[in-house]
């Protein structure tokens, strides 16, 4: 009741608002992904730079895509701008679903057409 009375999840919730766009100093979209389903777990997945994803579906950001319980590979590309210098530490932020819908999701980025297994993916709930 003293929390109601004083307003405090109202009050959490602006200031969460208010610091939100200030979390990442500096943001660049992703392009759209490319979208496609796989045949399940065992099969190999259709992944490295020479993949030609050109019939694959687009899949653009707030869109609903996939079904329940289906495999699939999504992809996309990007360039980390030259201002922003090099040995800053970069974390990319994949849209791409509601928490609770996904089971062991994986990402693998390629940098410089290598594959990183180091590299840091930040899969978050957001659709």
């Amino acid at each position: 009741m003293y929390h109601r009375t004083r307003w405090t999840p109202e009050k959490i919730k602006q200031r969460l608002e208010l610091i939100a766009p200030l979390v990442y100093h500096k943001q660049k979209a992703l392009s759209s992904f490319r979208y496609h389903e796989s045949d399940g777990p065992l099969v190999p997945a259709p992944i490295g730079m020479n993949v030609d994803d050109s019939g694959w579906q687009e899949v653009n950001p707030n869109e609903y895509w996939g079904s329940w319980m289906q495999d699939f590979i999504l992809r996309t590309t990007f360039v980390i701008p030259d201002e922003w210098g090099k040995g800053q530490p970069i974390a990319l932020y994949l849209p791409v679903g509601e928490a609770g819908d996904f089971s062991h999701p994986e990402a693998l980025a390629y940098i410089d057409g290598e594959p990183t297994p180091h590299a840091t993916a930040i899969i978050r709930n957001f659709c």
